[in-house]
């Protein structure tokens, strides 16, 4: 592949490399699961409630891709895709909450997990139509591939050759549909925040907040402790930026912004600043006490 980017370029220009990113989605997984096992009338603690978390299969991607395990790094990438976009509903099908518009997106990820998860899984003639071949995850995975002007020569190549799996070049492709769904699926939880303090007001928003049954989508993913000034630029940034990374206009992303860092519905509409801060800062209307007067001669 002359030409084409080093692996640490493309991992770079993912949020997958931005560590304030990961762990931010790491923490609205877990919670999720959390929720999920207590539904189930199970207890779960946050550092121990599954196998596979954002944080670890992250890391998994960047291991092997640096090692050139290819198959393995693209292999992680599923399964990673599978906890984000499934979690929400806590099965193996995509939530349903998930936006429409970065769906075949993510179903390529899908057909490129039925065919690195189900070694096995051979194609076969439908029973429904004599003669009909029934399509396999390898051959709408090309399908999708074809469309990327990149990766057409590749894919029609992938179809004659399943070995090919294991070449970067999937795993290229694997990655910038993870960053580009992980993105779009980030501002949907964000953007829901201010969707719904528009819509229903923010009673209703705070009251789906506290619904450990519901699937919390209030900009969880993107908010982090209001007490750090620094944690909440950093969140704004995220939503902000990203939304003009998706050619929206300034105002709409000032609004993800905004919605990153939930400044529309804190628990309880604390300031940003302390009351000692505003009291130091608030000119003092006191009257000093007079001092001894001098005496001149």
């Amino acid at each position: 592949m002359s030409g084409a980017r080093s692996w640490e370029d493309e991992w770079r220009a993912t949020w997958l490399s931005d560590r304030a990113y990961v762990s931010a989605l790491d923490g609205w997984v877990r919670r999720r699961m959390i929720a999920h096992h207590a539904a189930a009338d199970r207890e779960a603690r946050h550092e121990s409630v599954g196998p596979w978390t954002v944080d670890g299969l992250v890391s998994d991607v960047h291991r092997h891709a640096s090692a050139n395990h290819w198959l393995w790094a693209t292999t992680s990438i599923c399964f990673l895709q599978e906890l984000l976009f499934c979690i929400d509903d806590g099965g193996v099908e995509l939530s349903r909450h998930l936006g429409t518009g970065f769906a075949d997106e993510i179903e390529a990820l899908r057909d490129l997990r039925n065919v690195v998860a189900h070694p096995a899984k051979m194609p076969v003639r439908s029973h429904a139509r004599a003669g009909e071949k029934k399509d396999h995850a390898v051959d709408s995975f090309c399908v999708r591939m074809e469309r990327d002007q990149e990766f057409w020569g590749f894919a029609v190549e992938l179809l004659g050759n399943w070995s090919l799996f294991s070449d970067r070049r999937v795993t290229r492709f694997a990655l910038r549909r993870l960053n580009t769904t992980g993105r779009a699926y980030v501002r949907q939880l964000v953007s829901s925040r201010s969707v719904l303090t528009s819509q229903h007001g923010e009673g209703s928003c705070r009251a789906r907040r506290f619904n450990a049954r519901s699937s919390q989508p209030l900009a969880a993913v993107a908010r982090h402790d209001w007490r750090d000034p620094r944690r909440r630029g950093r969140s704004f940034a995220i939503g902000f930026y990203g939304g003009l990374g998706e050619h929206e206009s300034v105002a709409a992303a000032f609004m993800q912004g905004r919605a990153a860092i939930d400044l529309d519905g804190l628990p309880s509409e604390k300031p940003l600043f302390s009351d000692s801060c505003r009291r130091r800062a608030r000119p003092s209307t006191r009257c000093r006490r007079p001092g001894p007067r001098s005496r001149h001669p």
